[in-house]
């Protein structure tokens, strides 16, 4: 069916090859996370990038780092390339995202994202376990950020690398299955949306979190008890941030090591069936001494310097700490981290 005129009562077909074999008809029937299959290849772009043709003009842009699961420069992959993605051939593409009105769509041509059951592609959508494919989008000192479809992205933070030992093991455009820890929304005075999502590796798809968690519980706060003292050897230290120069050049601002110590440590009534094992707290540099040199605060090098004879990253902390501030969090957000 090409066209249909209700008023006259009677509709119009076609037979034309290129219209009966077109996967689509129009941008708006492209859907984030819909496969389509066997599309033509109709041009390469000069950045490694390869246009495909659904037909009836509606092209779609496979990005370089979109072609393959991982990342890579090798000339092999260049002579795969040239092959698998020639002009003509016939691939499957999923739809990351979708913009209609500059009638623009991006794909993937990743295997692994192309054949995935577990798609991620609203945030309203997401829930704490659930398992999601996607891609690493930027590697920061923050983490892995990882998008996914239809605009949705998230973060691995480093300190969640380390503990599964694969930090510095992901590139850019690399695929990577990750399980949902914790996903909240925020809305600016301008009440724009915005999202705040915490991932964490999932090397097993049976390695969700089962349906029957309390979230009530999960959701609720979990008191710190202020100014409860640390004995030594009690903190191991998971990260430290190095401090930096305040804005003109003018002052320091301190960095902190970020310590994990057992719960039980920090609250006064441990209930190991409902709270993390273990939580986070964060010392800034300028909390370590009661007296710092003058020529100590001078720069950000300087202050590290004191901090990382206090500081090693995975050893126990050899000192006292106290508790001063309760930060409200709920159990799941101090699982996070």
């Amino acid at each position: 069916l090409a066209t249909s005129n209700l008023i006259e009562g009677f509709s119009s077909a076609a037979a034309a090859p290129s219209i009966v074999g077109a996967h689509v008809f129009q941008y708006d029937d492209l859907l984030p996370g819909n496969v389509y299959k066997q599309v033509p290849i109709c041009g390469h772009l000069d950045s490694g990038g390869v246009r495909v043709d659904f037909g009836l003009g509606i092209r779609g842009l496979i990005p370089s780092q979109q072609l393959f699961d991982q990342s890579s420069n090798s000339d092999y992959r260049s002579r795969i390339q040239k092959v698998k993605y020639a002009i003509n051939s016939k691939i499957d593409v999923r739809v990351i995202k979708v913009d209609v009105e500059a009638r623009k769509c991006i794909l993937t041509a990743k295997k692994t994202l192309v054949s995935t059951k577990h798609m991620l592609k609203s945030f309203e959508d997401l829930k704490v376990g659930q398992l999601g494919t996607g891609f690493v989008s930027k590697v920061s000192d923050r983490g892995l950020h990882v998008a996914f479809f239809n605009g949705v992205y998230g973060l691995i933070p480093t300190r969640n690398l380390r503990k599964n030992a694969v930090e510095g093991t992901y590139g850019v455009g690399d695929v990577i299955q990750c399980r949902i820890l914790n996903a909240k929304c925020f809305k600016n005075k301008r009440k724009e949306t915005s999202w705040d999502v915490t991932l964490a590796i999932a090397t097993d798809e049976n390695d969700d979190i089962p349906d029957d968690v309390d979230m009530e519980k999960e959701n609720s706060v979990l008191p710190l008890q202020t100014a409860r003292v640390l004995p030594k050897h009690c903190a191991r230290v998971v990260q430290i941030k190095s401090s930096r120069e305040r804005a003109g050049g003018v002052g320091v601002i301190p960095g902190c090591a970020i310590l994990e110590f057992p719960t039980k440590m920090g609250v006064e009534n441990y209930d190991k069936s409902n709270m993390p094992s273990t939580i986070e707290c964060k010392i800034h540099f300028d909390q370590i001494l009661d007296r710092y040199e003058a020529e100590s605060c001078d720069t950000p090098s300087a202050l590290d310097a004191v901090a990382h004879e206090y500081f090693k990253l995975g050893e126990l902390v050899d000192a006292e700490s106290m508790i001063l501030f309760d930060p409200k969090k709920t159990v799941i957000e101090h699982r996070n981290g």
